[in-house]
């Protein structure tokens, strides 16, 4: 069994921000840009905060890609969410 290791929650809770951040951005293009050089950025960042860059770079890649994949899911979920809301709004109440 493998121990757990806090600095990968790093990535992937960035990753979770980058998501949201991005989620309403318009056109998709804009959004996926966007997501790809703010996890490059912060994937960068979280490789070299926690001492994984000193071992090797391989990290690096790791890192970046949780970020991204992270941010991607989360930009999708949000997406289906607001889609599904505008498709079935709430039903009106009436007053008694």
């Amino acid at each position: 069994m493998t121990e757990f290791m806090p600095a990968e929650v790093v990535p992937v809770a960035a990753g979770v921000v980058v998501g949201v951040a991005t989620a309403r951005l318009r056109p998709r293009r804009l959004r996926l840009s966007a997501a790809i050089v703010l996890s490059a950025a912060i994937g960068s960042a979280a490789a070299y905060l926690t001492g994984e860059l000193r071992e090797s770079w391989a990290y690096l890649v790791f890192d970046v890609g949780q970020v991204l994949v992270a941010a991607l899911v989360t930009s999708a979920v949000l997406e289906l969410g607001a889609a599904r809301r505008r498709a079935d709004p709430e039903p009106v109440r009436r007053r008694r």
